[in-house]
């Protein structure tokens, strides 16, 4: 009798660790499985805001499609203005799909790609926000600063420069383009930190 029941009492510790050994698996398994999910919502929640973000913009571009600033200013318009808008809306786009890439786990097209992860897109992101309007206003030289002082505020409006008459409603799509560009950085930031946990 003493025989049974310590092979008995032996079978249960030994079953009882592997049981352990099996909870602590499909614990390490589910985190992993929650993570991978955490890490998708992410990407998922930076391609809205970067898809957002590319619709305002083209917004603010088609506004000002037949806009024509005064002769001292087209130089100024057209580089600093409308071709940094226009450069980052192709790289909006390509953003976007390179976390369609990241989220469908195409890594061939990502290696083949300009933009290769996603710390690069959101160092990149940064620098949109920043060209659009940088948030220290001593240093700010963006885009709407250019726009409000430079070509559209009311001393040249008086002065009988060309000033559209929404340019209020025309900012406001590149400050929502800035928004959700924040949005988009922010998200990008928590895909990276998932990583790194």
């Amino acid at each position: 009798m003493e025989i049974y029941i310590n092979i008995k009492i032996d079978i249960k510790y030994i079953f009882g660790d592997a049981m352990g050994i099996i909870d602590s698996l499909k614990t390490v398994f589910e985190s992993s499985k929650d993570k991978a999910e955490e890490s998708d919502n992410y990407l998922k929640l930076s391609k809205s805001s970067m898809k957002q973000a590319h619709s305002h913009i083209t917004e603010f571009l088609d506004k000002l499609k037949d806009f024509q600033p005064a002769r001292r200013h087209h130089e100024l318009y057209t580089t600093e203005i409308i071709g940094r808008i226009v450069n980052i809306k192709e790289w909006i786009f390509k953003g976007i799909l390179f976390i369609d890439r990241k989220i469908k786990g195409d890594e061939f097209a990502i290696k083949n790609s300009n933009i290769r992860s996603a710390g690069q897109l959101k160092d990149m992101v940064d620098m949109w926000i920043n060209i659009i309007r940088d948030e220290n206003s001593e240093t700010d030289n963006g885009v709407i600063k250019k726009l409000q002082t430079e070509m559209w505020s009311e001393e040249r409006k008086l002065r009988g420069f060309p000033v559209p008459k929404d340019k209020d409603s025309i900012i406001k799509f590149l400050d929502d383009t800035r928004k959700y560009l924040k949005e988009a950085s922010f998200s990008l930031e928590n895909y990276n930190l998932t990583l790194t946990l």
